[in-house]
């Protein structure tokens, strides 16, 4: 009787495993490598080659984020699962991409700032889970329209769920975190920034693995924001609000689902002054 095939399976089953309990690459590691990637792409024989893409078609996977200046609306800005940032200034005749010199091409939110729309800021990381979800490094901020881009921390993140740039102020800015999809770690919730992304304050922490997954703004008053919290292994999953510019949150809970089978959450606030949530039950433990 022949067991190689089988001791073949056994023992691809036994690596597969293996390797998906091994914990997350470290921010340092993962700088040091684009470091390195960024070195050895300089020193390339091949650096001035232009590349043409021949195909498959089907690049990139799920669009998960899409971002305008309100002040021109044929200006659009489309962040790909796995596949960077795109631009068009036709209204989506034609599209170009701007973010594939960047240390990641995991997109999960794009804002363009309301009051400046040469100021667009991209979240990194997939923010819907699959086997196969790539984390991102941090959040990336431009000043002039998507042309040249600037890593602005946030590295552990991983996945960035929510960009919300104030209003009036485009130095003000809200991160919503998920942080690591199938590990516990800090740098996750809501952050702020008051200078533009030089420094970051986490102002909502709920736990280690409790990701926040969606974030908006009041457009009627600014100081009040809404957050939403998914809580994938227990019964974190819910909508907080804060009434001054996020220095405080408190949970809402009146008519709302709790418990462990409560899953993601997403809400967003109408010009009449709803508050809309769209709940989602979780079908699987």
């Amino acid at each position: 009787m022949n067991l190689a095939p089988l001791t073949t399976v056994l023992a691809l089953a036994v690596s597969t495993s293996s390797a998906a309990a091994q914990s997350p690459s470290s921010v340092e590691s993962r700088l040091e490598s684009w470091a390195l990637h960024q070195e050895m792409a300089e020193a390339s024989p091949m650096r001035e080659v232009p590349w043409v893409a021949v195909g498959p078609t089907f690049q990139g996977g799920r669009i998960e984020a899409i971002a305008w200046p309100a002040q021109d609306p044929d200006t659009i800005y489309l962040g790909i699962g796995s596949g960077g940032v795109f631009k068009t200034t036709d209204a989506g005749e034609q599209w170009q991409p701007i973010f594939d010199e960047q240390s990641t091409t995991a997109i999960g939110s794009i804002a363009v700032a309301p009051s400046d729309p040469n100021i667009v800021w991209v979240g990194t990381g997939e923010t819907h889970p699959s086997g196969t979800s790539f984390p991102g490094m941090g959040v990336f901020k431009s000043e002039d329209g998507g042309t040249t881009w600037r890593n602005m921390g946030l590295h552990d993140s991983h996945h960035v769920s929510a960009l919300v740039v104030h209003p009036k102020d485009p130095n003000i800015v809200y991160v919503s975190s998920m942080g690591h999809h199938r590990s516990n770690n800090a740098e996750r919730g809501i952050f702020k920034s008051t200078d533009g992304g030089k420094t970051w304050a986490s102002v909502l922490f709920i736990s280690d693995s409790v990701a926040t997954v969606d974030l908006v703004i009041d457009p009627f008053d600014v100081s009040t924001l809404y957050a939403s919290s998914w809580d994938r292994r227990g019964d974190g999953s819910g909508i907080y609000r804060s009434i001054d510019e996020g220095a405080n949150w408190t949970r809402l809970t009146e008519g709302l689902p709790a418990g462990a089978d409560t899953g993601r959450v997403a809400i967003d606030v109408s010009r009449s002054q709803l508050i809309h949530s769209r709940i989602r039950i979780k079908y699987f433990k």
